[in-house]
């Protein structure tokens, strides 16, 4: 007996390794056929096993025996066999008949293969299922091929009805091939995702048959994205939310689950350029003891997820703990030093009313939110020390991009343009990390929603089901309300103007203003009505310190003033406008607002 284990590797269709001894080549003896040189793998010890089994051997050596058997017997075989013989023999002849497919050049035209060169080859498909369904085993055919061309054996998926086949052509004259030409042998394979794992039994059948069972079964996490799909508010009919379901299952791999479960992209990568080399170096800023542990935990929790590293860097920011709405914690890194020294990225954020043109037309709109944009980002390996923060649990270092750092918008929205270019105001609008996909018609919208999911999920960002919508005929974004009929302001937005209180600091009427800026187009008038405002805004400034600033405005405050705040409220508050665009057949936008009149 030789022993391989240094180099030959035993594997199960369903991928396992298979232990073995040995190896051996024996004399076989098969219905008093004697095969010479076949070989076995010694897979069980006879000396200490009871099995019956002791050997497998391969299809080869199956082969030979059905055919020298055939050849022996004739139509006489079937009555010859044992029962155990004609299951195998049946289930053999099922193989070549029923699975394996001859692979034919697809179409009417000649394929020309130039000397010494690869070329793709449509081969015609089979499934019956679906154009897009079918993964195919393609192996070389006994047949002969034109001198010099080889087909390599290769995994191959079929799509719209074909197969593309890579063809080699080793020698040094152009070959045509015809159409039809039988070019390899096709076998149907089911693939196995990472969603899946399997569960492998065995049963003794007889004493030379075992019946090995395959269980796929779902991870838990895709379990749990399953459950998560369920649970969508999906718009359209039964039978278009089953399709779309079906559509966000096959990508479910782009879906976080779980808040520590983040994707991760090197395709455009954070970098910090400082206008010197001098470290910013701060010493950390207290922490209340009893805040200690949600902030160890929380550093814990980022390393654990890749977000940050322990880190020997000269540059120092301190950080802030911030409490969210949630009672949890954040702790927010004060780069405004780091700020002041990095060269400023000028690649442009998208234009939101210039976005919003893109939706004429638009009936379906599905909204997709990146889940924690910036933590799926990469920073350059030569500009991570930068990004140091200190905490009394000492120095760490960011690997994705942190919040804070002034040029982290550009970075992600460059990526969003890099990965999504040839889609944007075609198909989707982005900014930063929200996505929304529109289409006039559902089955567009199926295509482009694949489109955008393939688009992450090739690039490796995830996204954060929970916060997404789809196939909706009215949806949020960006704090605007989008529909077929046109755009209007957000209700949940403009309901926190109701108890806006009159501002008494100028930080306090600033955000105000920031505000009611952003509704500007829904409100006609906005510059005369919000004028005093900003000349208050404007007699504050550079008047010293903020103590003083605030005084300035509270004595300045006047009944223009309030009239104009009041107005400002009542105005976001009462109207319900949507504006709707048409374009005029000498290509003029007119915006037409109906219930204020045409502008």
């Amino acid at each position: 007996m030789l022993s391989t284990s240094g180099w030959l590797k035993l594997t199960a269709a369903n991928g396992f390794d298979i232990p073995y001894l040995g190896y051996l080549e024996l004399e076989m003896d098969t219905m008093g056929i004697k095969i010479p040189d076949c070989g076995f793998l010694v897979v069980k010890n006879p000396e200490s096993s009871q099995s019956s089994l002791p050997a497998i051997i391969g299809m080869n050596i199956i082969s030979r025996c059905r055919q020298l058997v055939q050849a022996e017997f004739d139509r006489t075989l079937d009555a010859k066999l044992d029962s155990d013989w004609r299951t195998v023999f049946q289930q053999m002849h099922k193989c070549d008949v029923d699975k394996t497919k001859m692979a034919r050049i697809a179409g009417k035209d000649f394929v020309h293969v130039p000397a010494e060169s690869v070329v793709t080859v449509m081969v015609r498909g089979f499934s019956d299922k679906s154009p897009n369904q079918g993964s195919w085993l393609l192996e070389p055919g006994k047949l002969p091929l034109p001198g010099g061309i080889v087909v390599m054996p290769s995994l191959v998926k079929e799509h719209r009805y074909q197969i593309p086949v890579q063809v080699v052509n080793l020698s040094r004259e152009d070959v045509w091939l015809n159409p039809r030409t039988r070019i390899g042998v096709l076998s149907p394979v089911q693939c196995i995702t990472n969603n899946q794992h399997c569960e492998v039994t065995f049963q003794r059948i007889s004493a030379n048959t075992e019946q090995v069972s395959v269980d796929l079964k779902e991870s838990q996490d895709h379990q749990k994205v399953s459950d998560i799909l369920s649970k969508l508010d999906i718009g359209g009919t039964e039978k278009e939310q089953a399709e779309l379901r079906a559509l966000l299952g096959k990508y479910s791999d782009v879906f976080a689950v779980g808040d520590d479960e983040l994707g991760y992209t090197e395709k455009v990568k954070h970098e910090i350029v400082l206008v010197d080399d001098t470290p910013v170096n701060l010493p950390y800023r207290r922490i209340p003891p009893n805040q200690y542990k949600e902030v160890k935990d929380h550093i814990s929790q980022l390393l654990r997820k890749g977000v940050i590293q322990e880190s020997t860097s000269s540059y120092a920011s301190p950080v802030v703990v911030v409490r969210k709405s949630d009672g949890s914690i954040r702790l927010c890194v004060d780069y405004r030093k780091l700020n002041l020294k990095t060269k400023r990225d000028a690649f442009p954020l998208p234009r939101i009313d210039e976005s919003f043109d893109a939706l004429r037309g638009a009936k379906f709109f599905s909204s997709i939110d990146l889940a924690s944009g910036y933590h799926q980002v990469a920073v350059h390996e030569r500009d991570r020390h930068k990004t140091a923060f200190t905490t009394p649990y000492g120095l760490y270092e960011h690997l994705r991009i942190p919040m804070g750092v002034v040029n982290g918008p550009a970075t992600f929205q460059r990526l969003m343009q890099a990965t999504m270019t040839d889609l944007i105001f075609q198909i989707i609008l982005v900014y930063l990390d929200d996505i929304l996909v529109f289409s006039r018609t559902f089955s567009e919208h199926v295509e482009r929603l694949e489109t955008v999911l393939r688009r992450l999920q090739e690039t490796g960002l995830k996204i954060k089901i929970e916060k997404c919508h789809f196939l909706q005929e009215k949806v949020k974004f960006l704090g605007h309300q989008v529909s077929a009929e046109g755009i209007a302001t957000d209700p949940d937005k403009v309901e926190a103007v109701k108890q806006w209180p009159v501002p008494t600091t100028l930080k306090a009427l600033r955000s105000f203003l920031g505000f009611c800026s952003y509704y500007r187009r829904f409100v006609q008038g906005f510059s005369k009505i919000a004028g005093p405002l900003h000349d208050l805004v404007n007699n504050c400034l550079m008047v010293g310190p903020p103590s003083r600033v605030n005084e300035r405005l509270l004595s300045l405050w006047s009944t223009e003033c309030q009239t104009s705040f009041d107005v400002l409220k009542e105005k976001l508050v009462s109207v319900s406008v949507i504006l709707t665009f048409s374009i005029a057949p000498a290509g003029v936008i007119r915006l037409r607002m109906p219930s204020l009149g045409t502008l």
